[in-house]
């Protein structure tokens, strides 16, 4: 945001809100830093510091876009306010630092999902599914039904061990609706346990857009969602879990060759066998999951889940090995609303996927931080 005049009004305007709402009091410092604000900040590289701090509640700034006359904004806050849905300070379990997450300038991601599970509304059949699509309809104009997915329950206390499923349906149960937009790139998924948002690739090459931008479309869809519910008597949601689910392709001859060369896509496989009884595998299909905890109470909070299999891409029929990174929180083991969920599972899951990738993918994929 530019210095200007206005800069004073608009400070003690934003410091004036704050005290009505009780929310704390801004305080202009130096040396000019951010405190506490974590990555709500939008930092700008050129920016050597930024100005002011503290409990910014629902209202933070952009960062001063020039340093170089500290002494000028010390008395000037030369920045607008903005308003969010969430605490610019969060609990110290659930504070990231933008800087620190991993960004790639060319990740190999093909598809993201943000989504929440709720206790199923029992009341939200297929005619009621129908009128949600009108709410969506401009935007999403095309859909699609599937099954149902099922319920997940990350238990933590236990050993996880992998057992039969039975599972008692009703005889037409009700489906899973997709809304999808002209170019079926980005959908909303909405079932009764249900609320996703996933963005594609598929074959036009779109860029990935950003977990913020896909995070503000699944803010925006979920508010649609439930001003629906209460509108039509439905009920509310009740969420119980929260997660974000990045698929990546690791296309054959960009790192590796030979399935057996997993060394050089995953840190920890050492891609050595004991002796020379075994040759070269046929196939493989590896997961590895990871208990998420609390950093100040070391509590298990949720899961993270990393598998790896082989496919064949549909849309050149070339061999892939397809990373899927999954990280799940239940939303009782934390005191945090399911956008504060759902932005953990995603520091989780991009900082689980550099760490679990070697460091030589890391440079074809361009690291940058």
């Amino acid at each position: 945001a530019e210095v200007c005049k206005t800069s004073i009004r608009q400070f003690e305007s934003a410091r004036r809100l704050l005290g009505e709402k009780g929310l704390g009091e801004l305080v202009l410092r130096c040396p000019l830093t951010w405190e506490g604000v974590g990555s709500l900040c939008d930092p700008n590289p050129i920016a050597a510091r930024h100005c002011v701090d503290t409990r910014l509640g629902p209202y933070y700034r952009r960062s001063i876009r020039d340093s170089r006359q500290p002494r000028r904004y010390q008395r000037i806050f030369g920045g607008d306010c903005r308003p969010l849905r969430r605490p610019a300070v969060m609990p110290a379990s659930l504070d990231m630092k933008a800087n620190a997450t991993p960004a790639f300038r060319k990740p190999p991601v093909v598809e993201v999902a943000v989504g929440v599970q709720f206790e199923p509304l029992e009341r939200l059949g297929v005619a009621q599914l129908g009128l949600l699509w009108s709410r969506y309809r401009n935007r999403y104009p095309i859909t699609e039904h599937h099954p149902p997915i099922a319920p997940v329950n990350e238990v933590i206390e236990e050993v996880v061990l992998a057992q039969p499923e039975i599972r008692f349906e009703p005889k037409f149960p009700v489906p899973r609706c997709w809304f999808l937009t002209t170019t079926r790139t980005q959908l909303i998924q909405v079932q009764q346990d249900r609320f996703l948002v996933n963005w594609r690739r598929l074959e036009t090459g779109e860029e990935y857009p950003s977990y913020r931008k896909i995070r503000a479309v699944f803010e925006s869809g979920l508010d649609e969602f439930r001003d629906f519910l209460s509108k039509e008597d439905l009920g509310d949601i009740t969420p119980n879990n929260c997660e974000v689910t990045y698929v990546n392709h690791l296309p054959k001859g960009e790192g590796w060759d030979k399935p057996g060369e997993l060394h050089k896509i995953l840190a920890l496989w050492s891609g050595r066998h004991s002796d020379s009884f075994l040759s070269e595998p046929e196939d493989v299909d590896v997961g590895i999951r990871y208990v998420m905890r609390d950093r100040t109470t070391e509590k298990p909070i949720g899961r993270l889940h990393a598998k790896l299999n082989s496919a064949i891409r549909r849309a050149d029929s070339k061999r892939v090995l397809v990373l899927n990174i999954t990280a799940r929180v239940r939303t009782q083991a934390v005191d945090s609303d399911v956008l504060q969920c759902l932005d953990h599972c995603h520091e989780w899951a991009v900082k689980g996927f550099a760490s679990i990738t070697s460091e030589a993918m890391h440079r074809r994929w361009e690291r940058l931080q």
